[in-house]
């Protein structure tokens, strides 16, 4: 399920829950009742807590009138979708498993297409008009953003960290090729001066690698 439309459903959930709120009972009554009847309807946790939280306060995400349901002198009352009575509001009414959320993201009375894009390029951009799909829409561009720099950060340090491990070792190889070379070298042709210089060096690199050495 797109996150847009578990939104829009914890959204119905959350506002028919402040309907229902018995006398006395504070905001944090609704958020825990939305939260056990999304759970109840989607047999899962609603975890878009924070989404919801920045789109909320548009204009587009505010209450709407549930379906089928009436006022009356005596108080709320709500058709039944199985008997077709009526049931007056109250904190045990049940909620039909066919019940519909509204998308509360559709505008009964949208501006003419010309007419909005005419608005729009003289009053330049606003928040508070803003669509709440745009809004979802950054958020989830900025945590994929976000998600990319970290995944691009570690694979540089992987490839930093590799290539310095393979320069080492490479170095490590090119000591010991030159190292090996020298100490096979022969001694039949090295001058009598240098002789003894040639001799010392082949000693130190036999007791660098623990090379026998008996000369």
């Amino acid at each position: 399920m797109p996150m847009q439309t578990k939104i829009n459903t914890f959204n119905g959930l959350y506002h028919q829950a402040d309907r229902l709120r018995p006398s006395g009972e504070d905001d944090a009554y609704v958020m825990k009742q939305a939260l056990k009847d999304y759970k109840n309807k989607e047999k899962i946790d609603f975890a878009h807590i924070a989404a919801w939280e920045v789109v909320r306060t548009n204009q587009k995400w505010s209450p709407i009138p549930l379906l089928n349901e009436e006022s009356s002198d005596s108080g709320r009352k709500r058709k039944s979708s199985d008997s077709g009575n009526y049931a007056r509001g109250s904190p045990n009414v049940e909620i039909s498993s066919g019940f519909d959320l509204p998308d509360i993201n559709e505008d009964p009375s949208p501006p003419p297409r010309r007419q909005a894009r005419k608005d729009k390029k003289d009053k330049g951009p606003s928040l508070t008009n803003e669509n709440p799909r745009d809004i979802t829409h950054k958020f989830e561009e900025y945590k994929a953003m976000k998600k990319e720099i970290m995944e691009i950060k570690r694979i540089r340090e992987e490839k930093y960290f590799t290539l310095a491990d393979e320069q080492r070792e490479a170095l490590r190889q090119t000591m010991f090729d030159k190292d090996l070379e020298t100490y096979n070298r022969p001694t039949d042709n090295v001058h009598p001066a240098m002789l003894a210089i040639t001799l010392a060096r082949k000693r130190e690199i036999a007791k660098k690698y623990g090379w026998p050495c008996d000369f």
